[in-house]
């Protein structure tokens, strides 16, 4: 018996135990770097334009 102890045989019928499909379980930590991943793609194309956008107004300027 483990702590906290589970049912494993009631009245000589074994009970199935919980059969969790690790494999499929979400990540939270890969759900995270994802989500890092599209800011951090949102960020650099923001920075992008504005770069752009000052080449072009100092060009604008001489």
């Amino acid at each position: 018996m483990g702590v906290p102890g589970r049912i494993v045989v009631r009245e000589g019928e074994k009970i199935p135990s919980v059969d969790l499909n690790h494999a499929k379980l979400p990540d939270p930590v890969l759900e995270m770097f994802n989500c890092y991943h599209r800011r951090l793609d949102y960020l650099e194309s923001e920075i992008k334009k504005l770069e752009s956008r000052l080449k072009k107004d100092d060009a604008e300027d001489l």
